[in-house]
């Protein structure tokens, strides 16, 4: 939680928007798999990992059920998706489509930042921590 979950999402977003739109201008295999495959792989796995790990934070109870309902967001995604890439291909081409996904990952900035941040909960070893800095600030 140094950066948190919604933070770290909307850089996700913006940095897969950024990969999957310059992948549209790719002169060579090459650089499209550079710019769809590494950089929009990495703004995706920004954008994954903080939606399901967060769901956990907040369900305490049911964590593995929020969790496994998070976690199917994306095959159900993959799955409405295909056929409506499969048109959008069809009528506007390969780079066309990838213009569209960088929308849809943009839009994902918007959904992170609905997340709600998580309360900062104090250990023991916090408390302690922060009377020792606390401490040495004034004996000095």
């Amino acid at each position: 939680t140094k950066f948190g979950t919604r933070r770290v999402c909307m850089i996700g977003a913006v940095i897969s928007c950024a990969g999957i739109l310059l992948s549209a201008f790719s002169p060579n295999v090459i650089v499209l798999i550079l710019t769809y495959g590494v950089i929009g792989g990495f703004g995706q796995g920004l954008m994954y990992v903080p939606a399901c790990v967060s769901a956990g934070f907040w369900f305490e109870k049911k964590r593995a059920l929020a969790t496994g309902v998070a976690t199917c967001g994306s095959g159900v995604g993959a799955f409405i998706l295909a056929p409506l890439i499969r048109y959008l291909e069809d009528n506007n081409g390969w780079k066309g489509v990838n213009i569209v996904l960088a929308g849809f990952c943009l839009q994902c900035a918007v959904f992170g930042a609905t997340m709600r941040p998580l309360k900062k909960e104090y250990s023991n070893t916090d408390i302690t921590d922060e009377n020792k800095l606390g401490n040495e600030s004034n004996s000095e």
